[in-house]
């Protein structure tokens, strides 16, 4: 078609299909996602995020003796309402350890386990939430323990005192959020909780 030229039937109707078409591409890639989200929040608090355990846990492998443990669970939830949707593959990773001088212990970022599934990946509808193992103690040993691949040296640095732990939440259709949360562990055990 030429300049000054009308346009015929069929030429009109393939500029609005063509139109129609990159609209609603517009609408459904960009648009619609902007208001149609996973909302996810980290909660923490010394009621229901921590856990103290004994006794014989069953695992994939079958039933396993554990000693006497306190755990300490991060809080993952997806906020309901009408406009969220499911948070899909959501993973949740430790950045830093940070003790009370601010020296990071944690050479490497990890992910970390969803407390009931044992994996690292977890989707959640809206209103949903599961808890995330952050770190646990136990009667036998005076060391943090974490569920992830630490360097042993770093395991063995993780004796009483305060600690920050910056961690990170991560899916495929929504923006990582970051929290720093701090613990504080004791000599005695039964003691270790989240501070302020």
């Amino acid at each position: 078609m030429r300049l000054g030229e009308v346009m015929t039937t069929h030429e009109l109707i393939a500029l609005i299909l063509s139109c129609t078409a990159i609209l609603f591409t517009a609408l459904r890639d960009f648009i619609i996602p902007l208001f149609f989200r996973p909302k996810i929040f980290i909660r923490v608090n010394n009621d229901d995020c921590v856990e103290e355990t004994e006794g014989v846990i069953m695992r994939n492998v079958g039933p396993v003796y554990s000693p006497k443990s306190r755990w300490l669970h991060l809080k993952i939830s997806n906020k309901k309402g009408i406009y969220n949707k499911s948070a899909k593959n959501c993973r949740v990773k430790l950045f830093e350890i940070l003790d009370s001088s601010g020296k990071n212990l944690n050479p490497s970022p990890f992910l970390l386990k969803w407390g009931v599934y044992e994996n690292y990946k977890n989707d959640l509808a809206p209103g949903e939430y599961h808890y995330v193992d952050l770190v646990s103690e136990n009667i036998n040993i005076r060391n943090l323990l974490l569920q992830g691949p630490l360097p042993k040296r770093t395991g063995d640095k993780l004796v009483p005192g305060e600690y920050t732990f910056k961690v990170g939440v991560f899916g495929d259709n929504f923006s990582p959020l970051f929290k720093n949360f701090k613990i504080e562990f004791t000599e005695n055990f039964g003691e270790l909780k989240f501070i302020k």
